[in-house]
């Protein structure tokens, strides 16, 4: 009898809640970002033969690309796994020494929410920190677009927020495949 009610109940009782696909895209992005700044490879001359490498290998291809200026520049390019999707990851890091980690990954049905997003020169990314690191989500032509970095303060956030619209009017990817 214990069995049979069992079965009948079991279709009642909570279930766990599924993974909300920002988050886990978040803490991928995150781990991505802590490896960069740890053991990343801060050589900006190989950046011009690695990048096509890198875009052949993520099957992310990217019509222009923003190799930096005075205040960022581009130091790293190679191909990236995050949450199952293969991607392309550029690495700046800016005249203070801070890394900025920039990650393009197939959209697919990761919706980013409303809450969070911020009006930033023309676009309206998500903005948020976590565990003292900000993030900046967007989409774009269908990828998945994350920039990460330790900016977190104010002022920082404000230069991050600058970095953003660096990145994002002179970067263009698109899938290959």
């Amino acid at each position: 009898t214990a069995l049979i009610m069992l079965l009948y109940l079991a279709p009642s009782l909570p279930s766990a809640p599924g993974a909300d696909p920002v988050q886990l895209v978040t803490r991928a992005v995150l781990a991505e970002h802590a490896r960069n700044t740890f053991w990343g490879e801060t050589r900006s001359d190989v950046v011009p033969a690695a990048l096509p490498r890198a875009m052949e290998e993520s099957g992310i291809a990217l019509s222009w690309v923003f190799t930096g200026d005075d205040d960022i520049q581009l130091i790293n390019a190679k191909p990236t796994y995050l949450e199952g999707r293969r991607g392309i990851e550029l690495a700046y890091q800016d005249w203070a020494g801070h890394t900025v980690t920039y990650i393009i990954v197939p959209g697919g049905s990761v919706n980013l929410p409303e809450r969070g997003r911020v009006q930033i020169d023309r676009w309206r990314p998500v903005v948020k920190t976590e565990n003292g690191f900000s993030l900046i989500l967007w989409r774009q032509q269908g990828m998945l677009c994350v920039m990460a970095s330790d900016l977190v303060s104010d002022d920082d956030l404000s230069r991050f927020k600058q970095y953003f619209v660096k990145v994002r009017s002179s970067t263009e990817p698109y899938a290959v495949y």
